[in-house]
């Protein structure tokens, strides 16, 4: 009797055994058929969509791709973002956060990329930015080129960080006011940039080949006071947004209404 109870034991214990390793088994075949679904050259990539206080989403990230040449060397990433809010949006911010291992200690680091159709509201009534609307759907891409010494991508994240729709209202956990700053500069150096032109036209007889002149000059003018990223991307597309409608014949229309 003793020996059956033994032999029963034994072969319960198989069993679990068994079951435990096909478990394990299952996992990693998983796993494995789900890196290899990806792509040459693309990692893996979680997104998480905007919800509102209801649980509602209001903000899908679609197709988003992380396209990495080698374990240290991002080549660029990318994500549709489709507005389900039934609300015109403004502007919007994505986050990226990089995972990477080194030495067995992993560690992140952060990209951010926008939109944002009002830069200034010239341009907008001169045709240049509309905002998202609802079901429409636009890609936000980043082509910069990361590299990593010794560290080595795993994976990446990318979530809605924040939205301003046209009626005023913001959703978004806007890590400490990052995203609303950055957006909030690149207008306040468009703004900058049309006062510092605006001086130029007057002083200079308002005449629009002047104005085109400083429009077409190499960088940016040394006495511009904008700082370094938000401010002076806004004072550029300020530039190049205005040098577009002078090559178009509407520059001294535009002239006339904004800088006079």
């Amino acid at each position: 009797m003793s020996k059956k109870i033994v032999l029963l034991t034994g072969c319960l214990l198989l069993l679990v055994v068994l079951s435990a390793a096909l478990s394990f088994s299952n996992k990693a075949d998983k796993k494995a058929l789900a890196s290899a679904a990806l792509p040459p050259g693309q990692a893996e990539v979680t997104a998480k969509n905007l919800q509102s206080d209801t649980g509602e989403v209001v903000v899908f990230l679609e197709e988003a791709k992380v396209n990495a040449t080698t374990p240290q060397r991002l080549d660029g990433y990318s994500c549709s973002v489709r507005n389900a809010s039934g609300k015109s949006i403004k502007a919007l911010t994505l986050l990226w956060i990089f995972r990477t291992i080194n030495n067995g200690t992993e560690s992140g680091i952060s990209e951010r990329v926008s939109f944002n159709s009002l830069v200034h509201p010239d341009l907008r009534e001169s045709g240049f930015g509309r905002p998202l609307e609802p079901e429409q759907t636009i890609p936000l891409n980043a082509g910069t080129i990361t590299k990593w010494d010794k560290a080595r991508f795993l994976r990446a994240e990318v979530s809605v960080e924040y939205v301003e729709f046209e009626d005023g209202m913001k959703l978004g956990e806007d890590h400490n006011k990052i995203a609303s700053s950055k957006l909030q500069q690149t207008r306040e150096g468009a703004e900058k940039y049309k006062q510092w032109l605006k001086t130029q036209y007057l002083q200079k007889g308002k005449s629009v080949d002047a104005l085109l002149e400083i429009l077409q000059g190499a960088g940016m003018p040394p006495d511009l006071a904008v700082s370094p990223g938000g401010e002076m991307s806004g004072a550029q597309m300020y530039r190049k947004a205005l040098l577009s409608l002078m090559k178009s014949g509407k520059g001294q229309d535009f002239a006339n209404k904004h800088l006079n």
